[in-house]
């Protein structure tokens, strides 16, 4: 998992070069000011360390569930970024005239995983094996990844997985990834979680 973050966070540390390299000196010497969801916040706050030492520039990155930022953000935001495409028309609705959204540019492919226990007791090594009577699966059902369980299963083309895989799904979903996180550590008896 860290080198998936570590591989993300350089491709958002490269095209933040980028897009900041255009604006030059309007941020050169001062604050740059960033905001977003909490799950890919520790790839930003690596990819803003790496900028900020690289460019002489303080990278405060705020990230968190929206509403805990968003008035923040109306006031001093300088980058928005999200955690899935569709957060984006979100946030172009929470933060009106901050953004044109038909401007805002995809940066990369976000990978889903599934996570397993230490040592894997289930020998989980693929979906289909998310399949098995009796397996516990644990899914996010916001925060960017909206359908994701359900986007996952449908590529096969098959509604019987699509079946199969719910009925092995934990219901209610998490409603993100931190809650995701405190149900993992809590509930042991999760078997793989769909991230």
């Amino acid at each position: 998992m860290k080198w998936v973050s570590r591989r993300i966070a350089v491709h958002l540390l490269a095209c933040a070069s980028a897009m900041l390299l255009a604006v030059g000196p309007a941020w050169a010497g001062s604050t740059l000011n960033v905001y977003g969801p909490g799950g890919p916040a520790p790839a930003m706050k690596e990819a803003a360390k790496t900028f900020g030492a690289l460019q002489n520039v303080e990278v405060n990155v705020t990230a968190g569930p929206t509403p805990q930022w968003v008035e923040k953000a109306k006031q001093d935001a300088d980058v928005i970024y999200s955690g899935a495409e569709n957060m984006m028309s979100d946030f172009a609705k929470a933060l009106p005239g901050a953004f044109d959204l038909k401007e805002a540019e995809p940066l990369y492919l976000r990978p889903s995983a599934i996570l397993v226990r230490p040592g894997n007791p289930k020998r989980i090594r693929g979906f289909r094996d998310l399949l098995a009577p009796g397996i516990k699966v644990m899914a996010v059902a916001g925060a960017g990844q909206t359908g994701l369980w359900e986007d996952v299963a449908g590529r096969t083309g098959d509604i019987a997985i699509v079946r199969a895989f719910r009925k092995n799904l934990l219901l209610p979903e998490a409603a993100n990834s931190a809650e995701a996180r405190q149900r993992w550590t809590q509930e042991p008896d999760i078997d793989a979680w769909l991230i």
